[in-house]
């Protein structure tokens, strides 16, 4: 043994092992994510939503680092602003993907997103009841022959079928 093991005791690597005991790494920032979820917690299926849209907008803006995540209001408009106008996305999707990136930055890196977010909002789509008049109505029924006209004209309010 040289004159360097004997200080340390005759074993190797023992400086590393001690300052891991004292100082843990920090949990990866999913983990940590995860972390504040079961704590406060949330539901599975939102911690796995949540995860999944931290991990694309992290993606989408080429992340490496947790220095990366700073002006977060420009890159969480940019996120959402992308995926109304490129991704085409549900509104509801939209808010599922702007609340995960609010809790990121508030509950798990604990930084106010103190600017406005103004995105570009996906478009909501506009379901017009279809709607027949009574004249319409006593048309389709006549169409139907025989027996089965009972339940379209049961359907559509009619006391008795045509005929």
């Amino acid at each position: 043994m040289g004159s360097q093991d004997r200080s340390r005791g005759g074993q190797r690597g023992q400086g590393a092992a001690a300052r891991a005991a004292v100082d843990p790494p920090a949990p990866r920032m999913l983990e940590q994510v995860r972390n504040v979820m079961r704590l406060h917690h949330y539901s599975i299926h939102t911690e796995r939503s949540y995860t999944d849209w931290i991990k694309r907008y992290i993606h989408f803006h080429h992340m490496r680092s947790r220095e990366d995540l700073a002006n977060g209001e420009s890159k969480i408009e940019a996120f959402c602003t992308d995926l109304a106008v490129n991704g085409k996305v549900a509104p509801s999707t939209q808010n599922q993907a702007f609340n995960a990136l609010v809790f990121l930055y508030r509950q798990v890196l604990k930084l106010p997103l103190e600017d406005q977010i103004n995105s570009v909002r996906a478009e909501r789509k506009i379901n017009l009841p279809v709607v027949l008049t009574r004249e319409e109505v006593v048309k389709v029924i006549a169409l139907v022959a025989g027996e089965p006209q009972c339940a379209p004209a049961r359907r559509a309010g009619c006391a008795q079928p045509p005929g």
